[in-house]
């Protein structure tokens, strides 16, 4: 990384560093930009697919992105209240979606938690390319 911070225009053997760089590396700043970029792209992954754990609306997707992009903002005010709404609503559509999914009845869980017993020899099914059944 260290040549990504050298001066083009230093001339002669001795290095010179562009302004505000000393050819430090920073690695908690590197991890912390990593972890926000971590976010924000599960954020971009689950709205463009619009679907995590259940369907998302177009509003959620929406808020997805919104606070992806917040998350990525440089400055730390925002972005730390964008993480922390970032994962407070990740935190509510996991535990909505795990209540549908736990609750068959009372929302769309299909047949999750449900035991469905298929005997091959008793189904008529017919496996494709051959004459088994």
């Amino acid at each position: 990384m260290e040549a990504a911070v050298i001066d083009p225009t230093s001339t002669g053997a001795v290095i010179e560093y562009l302004p505000g760089y000393d050819g430090t590396v920073y690695w908690g700043a590197v991890l912390w930009l990593l972890a926000r970029l971590a976010l924000a792209l599960y954020l971009i992954a689950s709205a463009l697919a619009q679907f995590d754990r259940s369907a998302l609306p177009l509003w959620d997707v929406l808020l997805r992105l919104g606070l992806a992009a917040l998350v990525m903002i440089g400055d730390p005010m925002i972005h730390f209240i964008a993480i922390a709404a970032a994962l407070g609503w990740l935190t509510l559509h996991f535990l909505a979606s795990n209540n549908r999914h736990d609750n068959p009845d009372g929302g769309s869980g299909g047949n999750r938690g449900r035991h469905v017993d298929v005997n091959a020899e008793e189904s008529n099914l017919t496996v494709a390319g051959s004459n088994r059944t």
